[in-house]
């Protein structure tokens, strides 16, 4: 008769837990699970890509591992796999060793969103059949003015350039290297390139951006994740104080984008510190972000450097259709870090 009572309790015991689990993310997030074909391609030639690894995961949340799902290319390029749908996101990563360059790997990473999850870059064959592209490691270095100070951005244009307008890679590069576009503005502003290119979608430069100014890379510093912010968590001002004339690249986030844009964007302020205050004060700039990030704006809002898309596209300019100049650099690099 004793246990009666025990194991009241331990259903009890039982049953809170489970309503804990839910509310801290522990349960399996709902989603339909659909059988694919993804089909990968060279994105220069046109030529089905066999051995391609294909990866689609889905964010965990608290105590709850996401979810993954992999396959891999045949002979014809294509495999068959189990695609998750209806979720709010996943990304996509689409890579494979190049057999004839040692030590070179190609990679893209994609990302799914609304109910099918299949990234706007791939094309759809049929209902269950869907080509991806693969572009080679692609970088981008700008070689500013002297003593440039101001905004620089790259936009990725949401239009299909039949010829590349330039952009267009080199079909091929020598031994363990990889391809590098170099444009020179003369003046603050925007620079557009083609986001496709001849019917090959998700052409961009995931393998960097780099920033050259007065013969010198720049060291480049995302929002919410500078050097100075986390001093300035810290504490740590008079450290601070030695980056307040030192002129970096410094990205700019930009909040509530509208998604319908599609345009890929990255924005640099090129200056010191010094340099950044004065521009957010003369154009009247407001932090925005979640609550925990407008906390950290209290701080040093040039320190978090996220902005309102609305205040910040005017500021960008009408972008301007540089033509690059194409070259190679050794991959991996050897460079002083991975700014360079």
């Amino acid at each position: 008769m004793r246990l009666r009572p025990l194991a009241a309790r331990g259903w009890l015991s039982f049953a809170l837990m489970a309503t804990a689990a839910v509310f801290a993310g522990c349960m399996p997030k709902l989603h339909l699970r659909l059988p694919a074909t993804i089909e990968v391609v060279d994105a220069l030639t046109g030529e089905p890509v066999a051995g391609a690894e294909i990866v689609q995961c889905e964010q965990g949340e608290y105590f709850r591992a996401g979810y993954r799902e992999r396959a891999v290319t045949g002979a014809d390029g294509s495999a068959r796999m189990i695609v998750m749908a209806a979720l709010d996101w996943t990304w996509w990563e689409i890579s494979r060793s190049d057999p004839g360059n040692s030590g070179y790997e190609q990679e893209q990473t994609f990302y799914g969103v609304g109910f099918s999850q299949i990234p706007r870059e791939f094309t759809e064959i049929s209902k269950d059949h869907y080509r991806a592209p693969l572009w080679p490691s692609l970088e981008i270095a700008v070689e500013l003015p002297t003593d440039f100070i101001g905004l620089i951005a790259l936009k990725g244009e949401s239009e299909d350039s039949p010829d590349g307008r330039g952009w267009k890679p080199p079909l091929s590069v020598g031994e363990r290297m990889t391809r590098r576009a170099v444009v020179r503005p003369d003046s603050p502003g925007t620079i557009a390139y083609p986001s496709s290119i001849g019917g090959m979608r998700g052409f961009g430069f995931p393998a960097g951006h780099m920033l050259r100014r007065n013969g010198a890379w720049l060291l480049m510093r995302g929002p919410f994740e500078g050097l100075s912010w986390h001093l300035l968590k810290k504490g740590k001002w008079e450290v601070v104080k030695q980056y307040e004339s030192e002129v970096l690249a410094w990205r700019i986030g930009l909040y509530a984008r509208p998604p319908e844009l599609g345009d890929r964007w990255n924005i640099w302020f090129v200056g010191s510190l010094v340099d950044l205050r004065a521009f957010i004060s003369a154009n009247s700039l407001k932090c925005h972000g979640e609550p925990r990030q407008l906390t950290d704006c209290k701080s040093d809002i040039a320190a978090t450097r996220s902005f309102d898309w609305d205040d910040m596209l005017p500021l960008l300019g009408e972008p301007r259709r540089i033509i690059p100049e194409w070259t190679e650099r050794e991959w991996p690099p050897r460079e002083a870090n991975n700014n360079r």
